[in-house]
């Protein structure tokens, strides 16, 4: 897989790659294809920190899959918008925990305790 250059990249383009990544992740985590989906979660990153290092930090565009159909977009949207919505993510993590989605559901709860001991504070 190539990489892209993020920098060249429109915000909707970044959100729809984001989008990508994250089932791809999804795909790769059901199959056990462990590098795969490392390659996904480290891409995934890589548009985080790019949507962060835009003015105003655009990683609030992720919120607007707070209600994405997929339910791996959902939790990454979630989990990577905690420090720029972090009420509404809380929200979106809990509301997973609640339905109990596996894989999704064992990672928000995991940021959850994260968030709540201290442990990870968002940036």
């Amino acid at each position: 897989m190539k990489s892209a250059d993020l920098r060249e990249m429109s915000l909707e383009q970044l959100v729809l790659r984001f989008v990508e990544f994250a089932k791809l992740r999804e795909q790769a985590e059901l199959g056990f294809q462990i590098g795969k989906q490392n390659r996904a979660i480290g891409e995934i990153w890589r548009i985080n920190a790019e949507l962060k290092s835009r003015p105003g930090d655009q990683r609030i565009a992720l919120t607007s899959l707070f209600n994405h159909p997929n339910r791996q977009v959902r939790c990454q949207a979630a989990l990577a918008t905690a420090y720029v919505a972090p009420t509404a993510s809380r929200q979106v993590l809990e509301t997973i925990i609640k339905l109990g989605w596996e894989p999704q559901s064992s990672q928000a709860r995991e940021r959850l305790m994260d968030l709540d001991s201290g442990f990870f504070v968002p940036s």
